[in-house]
């Protein structure tokens, strides 16, 4: 849910997100939490922004 992703920022996650069609599994930070995406930061460094109906339909996994 969007409050357990409130509590999330800043810390070490996994997360499952759909993007184009593709599965996405990553790893790294939560940055921001937006009123419809979540911006995250990967153990690499890339800024990588999900909506959260992408999370969703990837069944998102926030290992915390």
């Amino acid at each position: 849910s969007k409050k357990d992703l409130n509590k999330s920022t800043g810390k070490k996650v996994r997360i499952i997100a759909d993007q184009d069609g593709k599965i996405k599994e990553v790893s790294g930070r939560v940055i921001e939490v937006g009123d419809d995406q979540i911006t995250f930061l990967t153990d690499r460094g890339e800024e990588l922004i999900f909506e959260y109906d992408q999370i969703k339909r990837a069944n998102l996994q926030l290992e915390i």
